[in-house]
């Protein structure tokens, strides 16, 4: 296993184009893989509202260990080096309930950036006022739009995307819950995209049994037949990116 921690890490905008499109769902999951192929030790962030530190279980994961929180850390202005919340073989740097209250500035949300270790970091961008959003873009090497094709959710997204094409970073466009009922060709013609990368929508079962499990969906093995080799095609699209 590599180990690229004194380098500067490879750091990835997770970005959903509305809310619950799915970011925190492909952060995890690409983290997750890539420790289960034995090929990196990344870590996932969150730079905004939370939610996946409730739907993994890390208050039973942590129970009896200190969950050193990064928010509540930047807000202070303690010192945010060195420090980790290892599990599962990901260090994540997620944002627990009694702190969802805390209002980060930009140049707090900027510290965590600059002090998040891992091989990549993928930063969950879920809940960042679009303004901020967009300028955190910039210290990104890549970004994984995600979308929900569902038509009432992306007509009101539509000002934020054109916004995000103005970001000089490469863009992988997403498309999450893919199923039958999605007419390709007025999605496509409606991104303005030709390629995008697509993830099956995924049984509700599934979803409510990984959160009783406090478990990734990718590591659910029903799971893992609808969604692992999409996931590899953009875990290898970002190899490729990343060189």
């Amino acid at each position: 296993m590599k180990n690229n921690f004194l380098k500067d890490p490879y750091k990835i905008g997770v970005l959903g184009l509305s809310k619950g499109d799915g970011a925190g769902f492909l952060a995890s999951s690409l983290a997750r893989l890539s420790v289960q192929k034995k090929a990196c030790r990344p870590a996932v962030a969150e730079l905004g509202a939370g939610g996946l530190y409730d739907s993994l279980g890390m208050d039973k994961r942590f129970a009896g260990k200190d969950y050193f929180s990064f928010t509540k850390a930047a807000f202070s202005e303690q010192s945010l080096r060195g420090k980790r919340n290892e599990y599962l073989g990901v260090h994540w740097i997620l944002v627990p309930p009694e702190d969802r209250q805390i209002e980060l500035s930009y140049e707090q949300k900027l510290r965590i950036v600059a002090n998040a270790v891992g091989d990549p970091v993928y930063y969950r961008f879920s809940g960042v006022p679009q303004e901020q959003a967009i300028k955190l873009l910039w210290e990104m090497d890549l970004v994984l739009l995600v979308i929900d094709p569902l038509p009432s959710k992306l007509l009101p997204a539509y000002h934020f995307l054109c916004e995000l094409r103005k970001v000089d970073i490469p863009i992988c466009y997403i498309i999450n819950k893919w199923n039958v009922g999605v007419d390709r060709r007025e999605l496509l013609q409606y991104l303005q995209i030709k390629e995008p990368f697509y993830i099956p929508a995924v049984p509700q079962e599934f979803v409510y049994g990984a959160e009783y499990a406090c478990r990734p969906l990718i590591d659910m093995p029903s799971a893992q037949a609808v969604i692992k080799e999409s996931i590899e095609k953009i875990s290898q699209e970002i190899a490729a990116f990343s060189g």
